[in-house]
């Protein structure tokens, strides 16, 4: 009776040492079943899935990472982490210079606004880093005032009035998103007579104006000789 129980015990050790190595972040695993830390996956180890990432004997969630508070995140990483709940859906930002406000005058950055204790950026910005950028439709100066994280084709259309975030030349689009002069079928490509200059805008076809020159130069000569 005693080599038995001997065998039993010592099959049983080895199985609760292999258990508890399963359990944490880089212990040995068969399957994602058996790596009990939160967010992690089995890989041959236990490791954080896509989209976390190892912050002491946890799984953090990275920028971008749904998340129901800040303790979620990964603020290691960058220190100015915050769980957004101001979001449609809770996620990990990066937080606007004034993180907590009580109104609006709190909010000094660009384009922010206090909003449940928080700043976050104004309608028709989204934010993107630690600044607001404009969104496609929204009044801007220059490409660096418009969100190109979203869509990298959004450029600042300077020939509209005013001057608008809008998808340049080339650039994947929906309904009237594209810069004046052109139009969208999937993406946006420059209506007859216009072509795209290096920042994607629409200009008129130097040619095409100087054609329509000579054709109205020729007709105001052929009326004179009648």
């Amino acid at each position: 009776m005693g080599r038995p129980f001997v065998t039993i015990v010592v099959v049983l050790v080895a199985s609760m040492t292999s258990m508890v190595d399963a359990a944490v972040l880089d212990g040995s695993c068969d399957a994602t079943d058996v790596c009990t830390v939160a967010n992690s996956e089995c890989s041959t180890i236990c490791i954080c899935a896509s989209g976390y990432t190892k912050q002491g004997a946890a799984c953090k969630a990275d920028i971008g990472t749904a998340c129901s508070a800040t303790t979620d995140c990964d603020t290691v990483t960058n220190a100015a982490t915050i769980c957004d709940t101001t979001a449609t859906t809770s996620v990990c930002k990066v937080a606007l210079p004034q993180e907590t406000c009580v109104t609006n005058a709190d909010c000094t950055a660009p384009n922010n606004e206090c909003k449940t204790t928080k700043c976050v950026c104004v309608t028709g910005y989204t934010q993107e880093g630690t600044t607001c950028k404009a969104v496609i439709g929204t009044a801007c100066s220059a490409t660096t005032d418009c969100d190109t994280v979203t869509n990298v084709a959004t450029i600042c259309d300077t020939t509209a009035t005013p001057s608008v975030c809008k998808v340049g030349d080339g650039g994947i689009c929906t309904g009237n998103q594209c810069v004046e002069n052109a139009a969208c079928d999937t993406t946006c490509s420059c209506n007859t007579d216009y072509n795209a200059n290096s920042e994607k805008l629409c200009m008129k076809d130097g040619a095409s104006g100087v054609t329509a020159s000579l054709i109205i130069l020729v007709a105001s000569f052929l009326t004179t000789l009648m």
